[in-house]
Parts: structure tokens; C-alpha cells; sequence
């Protein structure tokens, strides 16, 4: 937190205070109702403020637009990837990027994108890219940790999100090094699969429509079951780029869909990959790929259980449609594509020539015309606004500390308490009853037990796992003890 405050104050004192107000938010955001039921069980929060009552709500959430505003946000960013880095330095990392969308009910018409059976006029909604990483340890299951978030307007491709992921140098040739980058079916598009290529980023997805199984003739290698797989170039990606030995780059793998059904599965699913894969890899494709569920989706679902999703910005603008934005995007590609042409052709050479540059002009004037008529185009429609609300805050805070809390969790000698989420930790420890008992030295707090033995085994190994990892609250030793009905463990 100190960190953080330090680039977005200018002097001591001022990093003092928003070192204070970021832990205040922070200790509140792992609540599924949000700040305003966030601040009715905020009292331990005067234990570091010195104050004789928490923060209230409004303010708190005045302070961190705020910050979010002086660069409070992208500071954070750049502390989760530290955290990350460090973590992941010397091990094996996958890395996983999905999308998933935050909506909003309001009385004015918006702009709310393919949201099933929710999507009407009168639905606002952001679509946020969420990239996380699983880091292989010699523990099982390994550790898996948030990257990076990405704010973006409804119906947004995951190209986006990929877009703005790599749009940092360092982050970029970090995840160049990563084992696999295992992205989901809505990035498989041609123009996304060739932007990861030309990033040199080892991507690893699975295209829209399965195929018939190769047959055994036509086999490149077999499964661990006995079928027949087909590794084949991607010549729409890679183009003329000829494979070799050390890169064999975009390739198609046709594996079989059923691979547990042996000699009665008839189709396979198509792999699109330009990672490395070692020989088991490739006979267990389906199983590289399924781990987005465990290191991806699972992972989403559980920060989204403990009040990721939930809204903290009522801001909304008008603004033109991300469909709109695409084809202005597009517009101005090949206008800028002509232009290159024009400057290419003398035109004062054949008549031929001449001609080419009349009709690549007249072109031009076209396209100008339609990039025109596309901005001109009246906004009707709202979107919600995140960037600048305090929400993008919020939400990097609760990247920083759940990966915080996963790296502590990770220490654990008990499988169940190191795989434990955010919302099962809440119920066992962070959420529960507790008396402060404060000295010169050390704040010792202490925990309303559990009297069910499995819930009572796992929370007796929380209070062992942070009470080793030496926690200090204001300059005191914080330690976790567990009450008894006369005295405490």
C-alpha cells in the first residue's frame, strides 16, 4: 500500500494518509454486498486508522476516485505484476485469459451486448478481460494468481482484452516465456490468432467446429488411448513462415473429442496452437487445455462470489456502439492501406497508371466519406463508465489480495486450505467474531471457533498459517489465536 500511495502523493504526510485509506478500502472489498454492506462490519478498521469509528461509505468511496484519478489504478497494476513475477520466478507458468461481463439495471437505453437472457435496451454493462496465471510448484496443485483486468464496452471481442493485456513491453516479454497462453473459443479469430503469432505469445485455443477423426492413415502421433491425432500447419497464420524444428509455430491438431469413448468416438476437436507441447502434452491435449477451468473460470467464479463482479461505479455517458467503433476501426485501416498505395503510383507515368491513381483517389474520397458518416452518426444510447470511478481501483486492490492471501495460503501442509477461495476463507476466518486485545507490542486477536471437526481442523491451520507469516498492524506484531470457553488456544 505504501508503494502504491508513494506515486500518487507528493509528500510524506499525504503518503501516510493514502496509505491508510487504501488498506481501509482494501479491508472491505471481500464482502459480496459491497462498500455500503462493507461498512457495517468495518470495525476492526480503527484497530491501523486511530480513529474512534470506521470511514464512512460515501467518503471512502470520494477518496478512492481520487486516487484512481491520480494514477492510484495502474500503481496497483504494476505491484500485481511484481507480485506475480516474484512468484513465478523459477517455475512453470500457464496463463489464461477469459471475459466476463458486469451488468447494470437503468431506466435510460444502453448499450448491453449478447448477455443471454438478460440483454434488453434497459440493461448497462462493462465487459471485463481477467488474465490469470497457474504457477506449477512441487506441491500440488500449484498456485494460481490474478495478472491483469481490462475494462471494455458490451459485446467487446477477447481481442480486446488480449490487445490491451501485451500492451505493456514488460508484461509482454514476461508472458513470451510463459509454458502455454490458453485463451478461450472467442478468441480463435484469424485477426486475434494472427495478433498472438506476431507477439510471439504461445497461444493455445480450440476452434468453433469439430471434424472427422483422422484416420490412422493419415496420423501424425496417437493418444494415450490408442487414437489418432493430426498435427498439420496453420497457413492462414503463419503465411509463408516455414516451420522448423525449433519453431514449428501455428499449428492445427485435429484430437479426438471422446477420447475415453476409444474405438466408438468419430470426432475430433480442432486445437489451434503455436506453443511448444512435449510428447505428453500432445497426447493429452484435451487435458492442457481443459486447465483454463481450474486456472481461468474457477478462479473468476470465485472472486466474483466475493463481490468481484459487483458494481461500484453509477456513472454512465452516451457513446456510440462497439460495433461502430469496429467499423470506424476498419474504415480508417484501409484508408490508411490506400493512402500508402497512392504515395506508390506515378501518376505521371503510363496512362495506366494515371488511371490507378484516379481510381485509388476516388476510393480514398469514399472511404473518408463513410468514416465521416460513422462519427456523425447520433448517440442514443448509454454505456457505463468504470475508468476514472474508483471501481478499476477497487477491483486491482482485490487482485493484489487475493493473490496476497493464495501466496500465504500456498504454505499450508493441508491440500483442502491451500486450493481454499476467498469466500471459504471468509467464512472461516476473516468473517468471524473477533476480540482485539492491544499492548505495546502486539495486537492479538481473537477468533469465535468452529465446532465442526473438518471446519475446526481447517481454521486451526489458517490462525497456524498466518500466525507464521509474521504480521504487523502499526508497528505491532499482529497474532491469531482461537477462543475457548476459558481462555483462549
Amino acid at each position: 500500500m505504501q508503494a502504491i500511495a508513494a506515486q500518487v502523493a507528493s509528500s510524506p504526510r499525504e503518503v501516510a494518509r493514502t496509505t491508510t485509506i487504501l488498506s481501509a478500502l482494501t479491508g472491505r472489498l471481500l464482502t459480496r454486498g459491497g462498500l455500503a454492506a462493507a461498512s457495517r462490519d468495518a470495525g476492526g478498521e480503527t484497530l491501523f486508522t486511530g480513529r474512534s469509528r470506521p470511514y464512512s461509505e460515501a467518503w471512502l468511496r470520494q477518496e478512492a476516485e481520487r486516487i484512481e484519478l491520480a494514477g492510484g489504478a495502474v500503481a496497483c497494476s504494476e505491484q500485481v505484476f511484481a507480485q506475480v513475477t516474484t512468484a513465478a520466478r523459477g517455475h512453470v507458468v500457464t496463463a489464461f485469459t477469459d471475459m466476463f461481463d458486469q451488468v447494470w439495471w437503468t431506466k435510460l437505453p444502453a448499450h448491453a451486448g449478447p448477455i443471454g437472457r438478460l440483454a434488453n435496451r434497459c440493461l448497462g454493462a462493462v465487459y471485463f478481460g481477467v488474465t490469470t496465471v497457474h504457477i506449477a510448484l512441487d506441491a500440488a496443485p500449484g498456485l494460481t494468481l490474478g495478472l491483469h483486468l481490462s475494462a471494455h464496452k458490451p459485446a467487446t471481442p477477447l481481442h480486446d482484452a488480449i490487445e490491451d493485456l501485451v500492451d505493456d513491453e514488460a508484461r509482454l516479454e514476461w508472458l513470451q516465456t510463459v509454458r502455454h497462453y490458453v485463451v478461450d473459443r472467442g478468441g480463435n479469430g484469424k485477426r486475434t490468432l494472427r495478433f498472438m503469432h506476431g507477439s510471439r505469445l504461445p497461444y493455445l485455443t480450440m476452434a468453433q467446429r469439430s471434424t472427422a477423426l483422422p484416420a490412422v492413415a493419415e496420423a501424425t502421433d496417437f493418444t494415450e488411448s490408442g487414437l489418432p491425432l493430426q498435427v498439420t500447419p496453420d497457413p492462414a497464420i503463419a503465411r509463408d513462415v516455414a516451420p522448423s524444428a525449433d519453431e514449428p509455430g501455428p499449428r492445427r491438431i485435429a484430437f479426438p473429442a471422446n477420447p475415453d469413448r476409444g474405438a466408438a468416438c468419430e470426432k475430433a476437436i480442432v486445437y489451434l496452437v503455436n506453443a511448444t507441447l512435449s510428447t505428453d502434452e500432445l497426447r493429452n491435449l484435451d487435458a492442457v487445455y481443459k486447465g483454463r477451468w481450474g486456472g481461468g473460470e474457477n478462479v473468476l467464479k470465485a472472486l466474483q462470489a466475493v463481490g468481484f463482479g459487483v458494481n461500484r461505479s453509477r456513472r454512465i455517458e452516451l457513446a456510440s456502439s462497439r460495433g461502430d467503433d469496429g467499423k470506424l476501426a476498419r474504415s480508417e485501416e484501409r484508408y490508411e492501406t490506400l493512402v500508402d498505395t497512392l504515395k506508390s503510383i506515378n501518376h505521371r507515368g503510363s496512362p495506366k497508371e494515371a488511371r490507378h491513381f484516379d481510381r485509388t483517389l476516388v476510393k480514398i474520397g469514399a472511404e473518408t466519406l463513410k468514416a465521416q458518416q460513422i462519427r456523425d452518426k447520433p448517440t442514443t444510447k448509454h454505456v457505463r463508465v468504470v475508468d476514472g470511478t474508483g471501481e478499476m481501483l477497487a477491483k486491482w486492490l482485490m487482485l493484489l489480495l487475493t493473490n496476497a492471501l493464495a501466496i500465504t495460503l500456498g504454505r499450508s501442509r493441508i491440500p483442502a486450505v491451500r486450493t481454499m477461495t476467498p469466500a471459504r476463507l471468509n467464512e472461516l476466518l476473516l468473517g468471524r467474531s473477533t476480540v482485539a486485545s492491544v499492548s505495546a507490542n502486539a495486537i492479538t486477536l481473537y477468533l469465535e471457533p468452529i465446532h465442526e471437526y473438518r471446519d475446526r481442523e481447517h481454521q486451526r491451520e489458517l490462525v497456524r498459517v498466518f500466525d507464521e507469516a509474521a504480521l504487523t498492524l502499526t508497528g505491532r506484531t499482529l497474532r491469531l489465536r482461537l477462543r475457548k470457553a476459558s481462555g483462549a488456544e
